[in-house]
């Protein structure tokens, strides 16, 4: 036991004196671009190797971002996300109009909203005594009610399907 630790420590001890003949990083020589991409004026160099990887650091992050930003900000991922937000907002007796709009404006053919209203209410009854705080608890809970209850939310089982069968974003996000 002691020979595999003595070995660690020896390998540790290795490692570190092999950073130790590592040299701080250098910034890059200064490359002349060729004419064709000259456009008048003189190239920004950074002074520092700090100043080029914290350029370099800050180009990734902004990639990044957008890149979140561009898979969030697509409208069939808001259109999910109302749905979504409706059925734990009815549970919580919360304002739900801006839900019920957005049903109203997209889903019309699939989800009758003269029905869903009640139906809303009747599913908060139901539901009065858990505590859902995500849709995969609201969708364990639908499933485990019986046939009868189910076809009294007929509305609320069908806002489940489409959550489960609508994509939430893109493949255009995914690239």
């Amino acid at each position: 036991m002691s020979s595999i630790s003595g070995q660690h420590n020896t390998k540790l001890t290795t490692e570190k004196e092999a950073l130790k003949d590592i040299s701080e990083p250098k910034v890059p020589r200064k490359r002349k671009a060729p004419a064709r991409y000259e456009v008048g004026r003189e190239p920004w160099y950074t002074e520092t190797s700090e100043d080029l990887y914290r350029k370099i650091y800050y180009e990734a992050l902004d990639l990044i971002v957008s890149a979140i930003n561009e898979r969030f900000d697509q409208p069939s991922f808001k259109a999910y996300a109302k749905l979504e937000a409706l059925l734990l907002k009815s549970l919580k007796s919360e304002d739900i109009s801006y839900e019920m709009a957005c049903v109203k404006e997209v889903y019309h053919q699939d989800i009758k909203v003269e029905f869903l209203i009640p139906q809303l209410e009747i599913f908060k009854v139901l539901m009065k005594e858990r505590k859902l705080e995500y849709f995969a608890e609201v969708l364990d809970a639908v499933k485990n009610l019986d046939y009868n209850t189910q076809q009294m939310i007929s509305e609320v089982i069908t806002i489940c399907k489409l959550l489960l069968v609508n994509p939430a974003t893109s493949a255009t996000g995914e690239r």
